[in-house]
């Protein structure tokens, strides 16, 4: 079976990822089909950082410069690099008040996936992974015309995220705003609000798979996808050419 196959709604696991809480272990991603486009959004909100930090008095919401598309879309431990004159380096992670982390601390989000899996996801290098855009969550993505936008944070990062994290505790995530300089938030009630980039929110990238990709099924309308090696690849590079996130 290959992915083009799967119906809307279909969960398949690939991918995984780490927290700098828990730098040894690594954690599976499950992934929501969520378009007869071979689109999917990560079933759970995967982590929480800043858009993009204050840059000196300003703030920065242009996403195509921004930290946490740079962050979601690098295979490196040290990740970061200027895309602009005026570019601050990362902040921290700041979330329900708490939790204080400074987010050069995170790998980047695609340096646990294994070669075959970077592969499999289509699209530009800057881009294999995004945020959902508000449109896409109101519906432009047929899953949410019939299921809820709010998601729950994983395990992992609910027990580092809330004082007092409960399983079903839903969590708040990035939306890419409806016009190119505004910031949203789908927060825990459902509700979309226009937030500052230097605040921090949940994580729940979108990715593209190409439809030729295998899969097994694990079980009731759940996959895998078929690698030779699950052995996460991880890469610990410490400088890395910035001509690719900027399309050049």
């Amino acid at each position: 079976m290959v992915i083009g196959e799967l119906p809307v709604g279909s969960v398949v696991r690939f991918g995984r990822y780490s927290l700098p809480h828990m730098s040894d272990d690594t954690f599976d991603i499950d992934w929501i089909k969520v378009s007869c486009e071979n689109e999917f959004i990560s079933e759970k909100v995967l982590l929480g950082i800043q858009y993009d930090p204050m840059e000196g008095w300003d703030d920065n919401s242009n996403y195509e410069l921004s930290n946490i598309r740079q962050f979601m879309n690098s295979e490196l431990h040290s990740w970061y690099h200027p895309t602009h004159p005026r570019d601050c380096g990362p902040g921290y992670i700041m979330l329900d008040s708490f939790v204080r982390t400074p987010i050069h601390r995170y790998s980047g989000l695609l340096s646990m996936f294994t070669d075959e899996e970077l592969v499999a996801l289509d699209g530009p290098s800057s881009d294999r992974l995004r945020l959902p855009t508000y449109d896409e969550i109101n519906g432009a993505f047929p899953y949410f015309k019939r299921h809820g936008k709010r998601a729950h944070s994983t395990t992992q990062f609910g027990c580092i995220a809330f004082e007092n994290f409960r399983e079903t505790m839903f969590a708040r995530y990035y939306v890419m705003g409806r016009h190119d300089d505004e910031v949203l938030e789908l927060d825990r009630s459902g509700t979309f609000k226009s937030i500052s980039p230097a605040k921090c929110s949940g994580v729940r990238p979108v990715c593209k798979l190409k439809r030729d990709v295998e899969v097994e099924k694990t079980g009731e309308n759940t996959y895998k996808m078929l690698v030779s090696s699950d052995k996460p690849i991880r890469y610990f590079k410490e400088t890395q050419p910035i001509d690719w996130l900027l399309g050049l």
